[in-house]
């Protein structure tokens, strides 16, 4: 399993203007090698903590650790090893901390420089945000904080709040119940953030005739009723928009579920309606999670909730980019993981069209001794955890549909309206179609011209945890 420490950026922002500064990650070499070989383990460990959160501002450092002459432990050098393992795998799966010093400046520009340290865009609706009147001043004083620590922060000076979309989640303005507020109960786990976004109760009584009674005659009889209670909780998980997820598992593992009495809520073996739904996108994913209501004597909070849910996540990639796709043709690449085909047509109205791809690359032993049926197992596995280990030609399927991007001239995506998949002995053929809204519409994108993909080539699967404690019951 995947651990998800973090990746660090530093940057010094002063007064209304925003400017970068290069970190200085000069410290005292003897200092750190007295604390890794230090005799509390919590010492040891949190020497080896502070250099991850450095990121790569901290690679000059324990490069002059691991050469000095004097060291001689092996255990501060695995450490120090394992500081630089990590600064490189939390750059695509582990959490950003970021470090800033603001005062009165312009949220935009806070913006920027949050999504420069984290690595990817902060994703805002309408794109004109930041340039909207009226928009408050930012004043933080943030060291090393996890991501989400630091947007919460933010948000809240900024007066934004999130709104969930198709492709997962973006800044706006508050809007009261059309966005969720970071200040909402909230457990971190990595580079995800997962709310507690709503407990909920509803019940419902349906009339039904007794079995003497005749609705046609007339005559009296006894009036029965079917009841109905349902209570769960909605959990609402946000990732970093810098992680590519293949795959979301489409149900929680609860794994303790009591209220302020003792009293079990989680489901019972079997139980109608004891799955999770699952809205999702590509950085946010929402669950409805029923629980069972005690029957007698309930309480009035949810002492302890404790579960977790799996991820895949794409931690290495190839990059295909191709120009000009109508006039090209049909195109071959050679890539490091095999061979690819890629061709656009056009169909006679001019407005769709569709991209057939070919990838061939041997099986490996890691993809199982039989590929799946191919339309059937692009689903979520269902059950969620432990989440089943997705076939490579699965991954390529979880990677295009979310992440493949055909662009025109000016870069703007065209939106995807369909997709099919196939296996050919050890080849995976991928069906894409697009279609170019109708003209009028603003910023509408034309004709396709480029093609860009990254082909995962490597996956972590990973668990989310969380643990929330004493939410109100309805």
């Amino acid at each position: 399993m995947h651990l998800l420490p973090g990746i660090l950026l530093n940057i010094t922002l002063l007064t209304a203007a925003v400017c970068g500064e290069n970190p200085d990650p000069a410290k005292d070499p003897a200092g750190y090698l007295a604390r890794l070989s230090g005799d509390d383990w919590k010492q040891r460990q949190a020497a080896e903590e502070e250099l991850v959160r450095m990121g790569p501002a901290g690679r000059p450092l324990i490069h002059k650790l691991l050469s000095d002459p004097n060291l001689r432990d092996p255990e501060v050098r695995s450490r120090l090893e394992t500081a630089l393992r990590r600064i490189d795998d939390n750059r695509t799966a582990g959490p950003s901390y970021l470090t800033l010093h603001v005062k009165d400046a312009a949220p935009g520009d806070v913006a920027t420089e949050l999504a420069r340290q984290a690595g990817a865009a902060i994703p805002v609706r309408p794109d004109d945000l930041w340039d909207q009147p009226r928009l408050p001043r930012i004043t933080l004083d943030l060291e090393r904080q996890p991501y989400w620590g630091a947007m919460r922060r933010f948000a809240a000076q900024a007066s934004v709040a999130v709104a969930l979309t198709e492709d997962g989640w973006a800044l706006q303005r508050a809007a009261g119940g059309s966005t969720l507020s970071l200040e909402t109960p909230a457990v971190r786990h990595g580079p995800f953030l997962v709310l507690a976004s709503e407990v909920w109760r509803s019940r419902s009584v349906k009339p039904l005739a007794a079995p003497e009674q005749n609705a046609f005659d007339g005559k009296a009889g006894d009036i029965l009723a079917s009841e109905r209670d349902q209570f769960g909780i909605t959990l609402t998980v946000l990732g970093e928009p810098k992680l590519r997820v293949l795959r979301a598992a489409d149900t929680v593992r609860l794994t303790e579920a009591l209220d302020d009495q003792g009293h079990s809520l989680l489901p019972q073996p079997g139980e109608a309606g004891a799955a999770a739904t699952l809205r999702g996108g590509r950085t946010a994913w929402v669950y409805g999670v029923p629980l069972r209501y005690p029957p007698e004597r309930p309480g009035r909070r949810i002492a302890r909730l404790n579960g977790a849910i799996p991820f895949t996540l794409q931690t290495g990639a190839e990059r295909l980019e191709l120009d000009d796709v109508i006039a090209a043709g049909r195109v071959t690449r050679e890539l490091k993981g095999g061979r690819i085909t890629a061709h656009v047509t056009e169909a006679p109205d001019g407005k769709t069209f569709t991209l057939m791809l070919t990838i061939a690359r041997p099986l490996s032993a890691e993809d199982g001794a039989a590929a799946p049926q191919p339309d059937d197992a692009a689903a979520p596995q269902p059950g969620g955890a432990p989440a089943e280990r997705l076939t490579r030609w699965m991954v390529y399927q979880h990677s295009a549909q979310r992440w493949l991007r055909l662009e025109d001239a000016a870069g703007r995506p065209l939106p995807r309206t369909g997709f099919g998949s196939r296996v050919l002995g050890d080849d995976v053929e991928l069906t894409l179609h697009f279609t170019r809204p109708a003209e009028g519409g603003r910023n509408q994108p034309g004709p396709p011209k480029k093609l860009t993909w990254d082909l995962p080539t490597a996956t972590e699967e990973v668990e989310v945890e969380f643990e929330f404690k004493d939410l109100p019951m309805p």
